[in-house]
């Protein structure tokens, strides 16, 4: 069902959807017309951007496809402290958190909400039984 925030981009909406043609095509277009990092980078007005917001919908081939595309770029933590690792970890998403780790140069591990850790998140879920 999908949920329109504010400053959303069309990359934001299809990846949290787990839309991986539709991602593929928006990625062929930017990457024709060189905005890609523009769009990768854009923030919706809780500062997710579009990896945010399909970690938190674990599509994991959409994932890989925003990784892949911009595997340099430093993904800041959003209004609420969460880097896409954080979330991945928080979740319990695995194969998310595996795919990130080892695909970024410099993943963000800045400390997320309650000053805690994606190592944090990840120890904290998996004592949760989640």
């Amino acid at each position: 069902m999908l949920s329109k925030q504010e400053n959303e981009t069309a990359l934001h909406i299809a990846a949290n959807e787990g839309h991986t043609e539709v991602v593929l095509v928006l990625l062929a277009c930017l990457r024709d017309h060189n905005t890609k990092e523009k769009l990768t980078w854009m923030t919706d007005a809780g500062g997710d951007t579009a990896l945010h917001k399909v970690v938190r919908s674990q599509h994991l081939d959409v994932v890989k496809l925003l990784v892949k595309e911009d595997s340099e770029f430093e993904f800041p933590p959003n209004h609420a402290q969460e880097t896409p690792l954080y979330l991945a970890a928080e979740s319990g998403f695995h194969d998310s958190l595996i795919n990130i780790l080892e695909s970024y140069e410099k993943p963000t591990y800045a400390a997320g909400p309650s000053n805690r850790a994606p190592l944090h998140a990840a120890v904290i879920q998996e004592h949760r039984g989640t």
